[in-house]
C-alpha cells in the first residue's frame, strides 16, 4: 500500500509568536481509467497551530502550492489555525496512461511551498520538503461501547515509530490525552490496535490519533465523532442481594452488559435479558452498565452483592 508524504514548517514573528505549519500528502484524485492519459488532483491534510505570546487572531495570507515534479496544486489554508483536508482543484493534465499504479511517490509529490504573511511576518514563501511517514494508517475508528468508547485503528507499515496517543475532544478543538499505546514494532505487515477509554459523556465527542517517532516527531491524524448513548433508567432487584440472579427493571431490560467491582475491574461481560446470574460475584459493591445492541441506549445501576 502507498504510504503518505508529510511536511513539516515553522515561521517565526517579531511579535514572539511562531506559525506551525503540517502537510500531509494524503492521496492522489485520479481516474480509475486513462487509455490517454489524465488529470488529477492531490488530497491535503493539515494542522496549522500558534505558539509563544502575542498570537493573533488571523494571518493575513496563509496558502501553499504542493508540487509532483514539475507540476504544482494549490491550496488555501485557515488564517486562523485548524485541523482538517482540502482536495485541490489545479487539475494538471498527465500524458502517460499510469493512472492505476500512480503512487505520490513515483509522481514525486515531495516539495511543499508555504506563502504566509501576518502581523510580525513579512510576506514570504517556506520551502518544506515531505518525506514518508513512518506509518501508514489504514483505518481509524471509535465507537461506544459498554465500559466505554472502544477506539481501533489498523496500520499497513510502520517504521522508526515509537508510540501512539489517543486524544479526546467534547468540541473537536480542544484534545486532552485518553490512553497511550506503544508501536508493534517495524515492518511491512498489517497490524490491528484496539483499546477502550473508559470515559462517560453525553451528546458528541471526538477522538483522533497522534503517531510519535523515535526522534519526537509527531503526526496528528484525522478526528472522528463518537455518539454518547440515550440514557435510559433501570433498576436491579433485589438489591442488595444475596445470593442468585438479580432483575433488571425499567426503561431498558436487555442488551451487552458489563459489571465492574469496586476497584474498576471488568468482572463480567455478556448478552443479558431481565435478568444476571451474581451468584459466583464476592461480596461487595459493583457498577452495572447496559448498553443496547445497536449502541444508542445505555444505562447504569449499582447493587451490592451480600
Amino acid at each position: 500500500m502507498p504510504g503518505l508524504l508529510r511536511a513539516q514548517c515553522a515561521v517565526n514573528s517579531s511579535n514572539g509568536y511562531s506559525v506551525n505549519i503540517q502537510i500531509t500528502l494524503r492521496e492522489l484524485l485520479k481516474p480509475s481509467s486513462c487509455p490517454n492519459g489524465y488529470n488529477y488532483n492531490l488530497r491535503i491534510g493539515y494542522t496549522v497551530t500558534f505558539s509563544g505570546s502575542n498570537i493573533p487572531s488571523n494571518l493575513y495570507t496563509l496558502q501553499g502550492r504542493a508540487y509532483c515534479g514539475s507540476q504544482d496544486h494549490f491550496f488555501s489554508l485557515p488564517t486562523s489555525g485548524g485541523t482538517g483536508i482540502v482536495d485541490t482543484g489545479s487539475n494538471p493534465w498527465r500524458g502517460i496512461s499510469d493512472c492505476n499504479s500512480a503512487t505520490l511517490t513515483s509522481l514525486g509529490c515531495r516539495n511543499v511551498v508555504i506563502t504566509i504573511n501576518g502581523p510580525g511576518i513579512p510576506s514570504q514563501q517556506v520551502n518544506c520538503t515531505a518525506a514518508l511517514l513512518p506509518i501508514h494508517l489504514v483505518s481509524f475508528d471509535a465507537e461506544a461501547a459498554t465500559e466505554g468508547v472502544k477506539v481501533s485503528w489498523t496500520t499497513a507499515m510502520e517504521q522508526d515509530n515509537a508510540m501512539f496517543t489517543v486524544e479526546r475532544s467534547l468540541d473537536g478543538e480542544r484534545f486532552e490525552t485518553a490512553l497511550e499505546v506503544p508501536s508493534a514494532g517495524n515492518g511491512n505487515a498489517v497490524q490491528d490496535y484496539s483499546v477502550v477509554d473508559p470515559w462517560n459523556f453525553s451528546g458528541t465527542a471526538y477522538y483522533r490519533l497522534r503517531q510519535t517517532d523515535l526522534d519526537g516527531t509527531e503526526t496528528i491524524f484525522d478526528m472522528v465523532a463518537v455518539n454518547a448513548p440515550t440514557r435510559r433508567n433501570i433498576r436491579l432487584h433485589p438489591n442488595p442481594i444475596e445470593s442468585g440472579r438479580i432483575m433488571i427493571t425499567g426503561e431498558m431490560t436487555a442488551g451487552m452488559a458489563t459489571i465492574n467491582d469496586a476497584t474498576g475491574k471488568v468482572v463480567y461481560t455478556g448478552l443479558v435479558y431481565q435478568t444476571i446470574d451474581v451468584s459466583q460475584l464476592p461480596s461487595g459493591t459493583y457498577a452495572l452498565r447496559l448498553l443496547d445492541t445497536e449502541g444508542r441506549a445505555a444505562s447504569t445501576a449499582t447493587f451490592t452483592r451480600l
